[in-house]
């Protein structure tokens, strides 16, 4: 039997959000500082991000793209669902925060600034009645501001709640997304584990200021919810032709100090759970909070891992797993599932920056690494490059396989700083692993490669077949031979 607060859209994250968060939240002191004044407040990172606006049923609020779908007039505020309601019986209003940590470069290092204050663009602001039960929600805007439309003024018995459970629609069924606060590290598994949730007392008259969130009070959950949930956005265009309802539920597991044996890793069979009854995810992603790591903060590690969910769910990913290096050359169909996650993660984050950015990086035990998939090289030195001589079915370098890949994309969605003649863009690379070609057939070695990547590429594109080998041969040393096998 499903957890009784249980419904659709809206009344799903708030039944088990406020049901099973509240131990989460009592005597926290989430900050309410009014205007808000003397708090530095940094660019928000999702602005701008590139999509495709959706506006079907709103006439206000978010168009998914950082974009309004529309405006208020008056004394009218938009609610979560896109319409705008009058406030003059009451609302509760005002704008949400919170820290994060982003990269510095050092010399050839990688470290994390102090803490910023960044807006929490598009988070979902819900206000309780003293029963738990809804009275409204709204969605804060790119600079965090929100005003929730009331039935009566607020008497100063109400809370306002924000959670890290989303549902893509308010009609939606069920739960696609979740940041849970695991108890227990050590071997990723299925376990039960709360959502992560803040509960603020509302004043009388409903003017909550400015409410911060802190690093102490778990800001990094709302930092890592925020990124994935826009991932979740972009694979929605990609490769869902738009329809939210194809999304195939996922955890993030996360907690400050709370360490994984695999350091940061997705689990396609570990479902997920935030009591005995109610599994909110089938498959999950596992992100250490060690102190002396990138934790939250690690953006292309959150990335890779999400594009292993990707491939595994809408592509295919033959991979036989295992432990694998920088500089080390592994089976084709391992190397292109994890050049594949490297190269989906430096992808998405230039579109949304609507810049080439191909460094991907992490920290681990205080110690930083980056790696370049435009020049070809990691901070201790180059990529293994394939053997012109060698076969299409050679051990490959997954770094390698991540640098062809950029090669062979950029110059169509962002610029590319080495013209080679081939500028695929992201809507072809995504038709190419979703195709009938890569998802059924082999060529080469075992197993979805990258050489069942260019074939696909290939049987949706023939007029591609001569400069991708080109490109391939020339500068980018691998064999391709352009003799595509198509269904």
């Amino acid at each position: 039997m499903p957890h009784p607060l249980l419904r659709t859209g809206l009344a799903t994250v708030v039944g088990l959000a406020f049901s099973l968060s509240l131990a989460l939240t009592v005597g926290c002191d989430v900050s309410s500082t009014g205007d808000g004044s003397g708090n530095p407040t940094a660019t928000d990172p999702w602005a701008d991000l590139w999509c495709v606006p959706d506006c079907t049923g709103r006439v206000c609020g978010d168009n998914g793209c950082g974009s309004l779908c529309g405006t208020c007039e008056g004394d009218n505020a938009c609610t979560a669902a896109g319409q705008c309601l009058s406030t003059a019986a009451g609302s509760i209003r005002g704008t949400l925060k919170f820290e994060a940590q982003w990269p510095e470069v050092q010399g050839a290092s990688i470290s994390l600034g102090g803490p910023q204050v960044f807006p929490g663009a598009r988070m979902l602001a819900v206000s309780l009645n003293t029963a738990g039960e809804l009275t409204g929600a709204a969605q804060a805007d790119d600079d965090g501001k929100f005003v929730i439309p009331l039935s009566a003024p607020a008497t100063g018995d109400e809370q306002l709640l924000f959670t890290t459970l989303w549902v893509p629609s308010l009609d939606a069924e069920n739960i696609v997304f979740s940041v849970l606060k695991p108890q227990d590290g050590g071997d990723p598994a299925e376990t039960v584990s709360p959502p992560w949730a803040w509960l603020v007392p509302v004043p009388a008259g409903g003017d909550v200021g400015q409410v911060t969130i802190t690093e102490e009070q778990g800001s990094g959950a709302m930092y890592v919810f925020l990124f994935t949930v826009e991932a979740m956005r972009s694979v929605t265009q990609d490769m869902l032709n738009g329809n939210p309802d194809k999304l195939k539920s996922l955890a993030v597991l996360w907690s400050p100090g709370i360490e994984w044996s695999c350091g940061a890793c997705y689990a396609s069979g570990a479902a997920q759970w935030v009591d005995e009854t109610s599994k909110v995810a089938d498959q999950s992603v596992f992100i250490s909070g060690e102190s002396g790591g990138a934790s939250a903060w690690g953006y292309p590690v959150i990335l890779h891992e999400f594009g292993h969910y990707m491939a595994q769910n809408y592509s295919r990913d033959d991979s036989p797993g295992g432990s694998h290096s920088i500089g080390q050359a592994i089976a084709p169909a391992f190397a292109w599932s994890e050049g594949w996650a490297g190269f989906f993660a430096v992808s998405t984050m230039s579109r949304w920056l609507q810049s080439p950015e191909p460094i991907f990086w992490d920290i681990q035990q205080g110690a930083s690494f980056w790696l370049d998939y435009s020049g070809g090289a990691h901070d201790q030195g180059a990529f293994v490059q394939p053997n012109m001589d060698g076969g299409l079915d050679q051990l490959l370098d997954e770094c390698w396989v991540a640098t062809m890949l950029w090669h062979v994309w950029d110059g169509a969605d962002v610029p590319e700083k080495q013209p080679d003649g081939v500028a695929l863009g992201t809507d072809a690379v995504m038709k190419a692993v979703a195709s009938k070609r890569f998802l059924s057939y082999d060529r080469g070695a075992p197993g979805a490669d990258f050489v069942d990547f260019c074939d696909a590429v290939i049987c949706g594109q023939p007029s591609m077949a001569w400069p991708l080998k080109q490109a391939l041969n020339g500068l980018l040393s691998f064999p391709y031979d352009g003799g595509s096998q198509c269904p």
